[in-house]
């Protein structure tokens, strides 16, 4: 079973266009990110683009986690 599909076995009516395009924007960023890493490589080094990648990661987690945090604290007070 694919990804999609089980996107769009899981996904309520309500926002079933919402989650699936959603899907599909994150399956396309990820997609670069090997490209872009490709590009760091060939012009400056492969030490540069593992920290990069690791450092860009670090800096996502932590805004998603903050986010995810955030919008509970509020609905708790």
């Amino acid at each position: 079973m694919g990804s999609a599909a089980l996107v769009n076995m899981i996904s309520p009516a309500a926002s079933h266009a919402k989650l699936i395009s959603l899907f599909y924007v994150i399956a396309y960023i990820a997609n670069w990110v090997p490209v872009l890493l490709g590009a760091v490589v060939d012009h400056a080094s492969l030490n540069l683009a593992v920290n990069l990648l690791f450092g860009v990661g670090a800096v996502v987690c932590l805004l998603l986690s903050i986010a995810v945090f955030g919008i509970k604290i509020e609905k708790r007070f």
